[in-house]
């Protein structure tokens, strides 16, 4: 489940309501240079950004972890390693 802080659910409209809750303004799909620097730029005018970037075992690894950890500490961005629970958002931007 893509829920996140949720422990327990009850029933299927508390998953609706939840999960609606949580989405957010935009999404971007790809945190190379132009991507970390358009979800910073996004949420420094007050949108509540998601950002998701691909996973290649021995390659590309732990990239939003860092992206989070890093130069997106503290800000209004949540990150996703799963493309099914990134897909949740109302708009994606592909970089």
């Amino acid at each position: 489940m893509c829920i996140s802080n949720v422990t327990k659910i009850k029933n299927i409209q508390n998953i609706q309501v939840m999960a609606n809750q949580n989405k957010t303004d935009i999404g971007l799909i790809g945190l190379a240079v132009m991507g970390e620097n358009l979800a910073l730029n996004m949420e420094s005018k007050g949108w509540h950004v998601s950002v998701y970037n691909r996973t290649v075992p021995g390659v590309e690894e732990g990239v939003v972890e860092r992206f989070l950890n890093g130069r997106a500490k503290g800000k209004n961005i949540e990150g996703f390693t799963d493309i099914k629970c990134a897909t949740r958002l109302q708009t994606l931007v592909f970089i």
